[in-house]
């Protein structure tokens, strides 16, 4: 019966042990391909580490820091809180205290606001495909809409489920969205070239 969890188990427990690969690889860490390690590089704790060295320089020689923008997910937030012993909103309140006030980040960026226009494309997607559906058929919209805030998993079907690539939403992340605003809006405001 599908979606009994029972016959999901009884499922995977017949299936091979699991096999991993090159291809499998998501260039999310640990990564064994120079494409990848290159991405794991410029996106790493070092480079955080390496940029915020920088700023603090450029501050100590009397030169404005770089700007830097950091988006704190709701996740983030609440385990930070559980872990302190606070409320949520305390958490990120002092968290972004202290991005902001000790490590010179210019704009410290709550993604809750980004996870509800991401949920509202994805609902409004899911609903112009379910009524070309109803209407047309299965060809003209493929059913079920697959949407997921995470882009590895997004990685992870394309590389291993091409048959997935019609079913999945084409919604922006939170994350995305908040980068496209960091581009189009901070960036404007700064008078930085997007591409920097």
């Amino acid at each position: 019966k599908v979606g009994d969890p029972e016959s999901i188990l009884d499922e995977v427990a017949l299936k091979e042990a699991v096999k991993v690969s090159l291809n499998d690889c998501l260039a999310c860490s640990g990564c064994v391909t120079t494409a990848e390690s290159i991405l794991v590089q410029l996106q790493s704790t070092e480079e955080v580490y390496k940029q915020l060295a920088e700023n603090k320089e450029r501050v100590s020689r009397g030169e404005a820091p770089h700007k830097m923008v950091a988006s704190i997910a709701p996740q983030a937030c609440a385990s930070l809180a559980a872990y302190f012993r606070c409320s949520v909103i305390e958490a990120f309140q002092k968290l972004t205290w202290v991005l902001q006030n000790r490590l010179s980040v210019s704009v410290v960026i709550d993604t809750v606001w980004a996870q509800n226009i991401s949920l509202l494309e994805t609902s409004r997607e899911f609903v112009a495909n379910y009524q070309k559906y109803k209407a047309q058929g299965a060809t003209a919209a493929p059913m079920p809409l697959l949407a997921s805030a995470c882009p590895g998993w997004i990685c992870y079907a394309e590389k291993t489920h091409p048959e997935f690539i019609p079913l999945i939403s084409t919604a922006k992340s939170p994350q995305a969205i908040v980068g496209t605003v960091v581009k189009q809006y901070f960036a404007k405001q700064w008078d930085v070239p997007v591409d920097s």
